[in-house]
């Protein structure tokens, strides 16, 4: 996101896995792939917080943006940290290809404005999902 600040690290998940459809819910889907290469905790902000959805999750007016969001509380995270963050993005980049489809709804949602704090949601593609996820310890493991 342009311009960048100082807080946090902000990624459009719309351009970065451009492939998936917003009713897959491209920001949701990155922040579960970045945690499950790397651990790195994230969190999605756009189509599940803001878009107009109906019970069932189907987006009927998508959110303006549909961002990952990496904070960067000052004084907190050590170099060591940050460069742990950056080498797991860096595999989430080598490995984005593999992530053709997102993740839905399961159940219902209330649309009461708080869905993204206890939505439960699905891989639609759970098998191309987890090779991704696997390749990179496969490859890890060569090295």
């Amino acid at each position: 996101v342009k311009p960048a600040g100082g807080h946090a690290i902000y990624i459009d998940a719309r351009a970065y896995l451009d492939k998936i459809p917003d009713n897959e819910y491209p920001a949701d889907t990155l922040a579960l792939f970045i945690y499950a290469i790397g651990g790195v905790r994230s969190v999605a902000i756009g189509n599940l917080m803001y878009a107009e959805k109906d019970k069932n999750g189907k987006i009927l007016k998508a959110a303006k943006n549909d961002f990952v969001r990496l904070a960067i509380p000052r004084s907190v995270y050590s170099l060591e940290h940050l460069l742990f963050v950056a080498n797991t993005l860096m595999k989430v980049n080598l490995r984005k290809a593999f992530i053709t489809r997102g993740v839905k709804v399961r159940g219902e949602l209330r649309n009461d404005g708080f869905d993204h704090f206890d939505c439960e949601m699905d891989l639609i593609d759970k098998t191309s999902f987890e090779q991704a996820v696997l390749s990179m310890f496969e490859s890890d493991e060569k090295s």
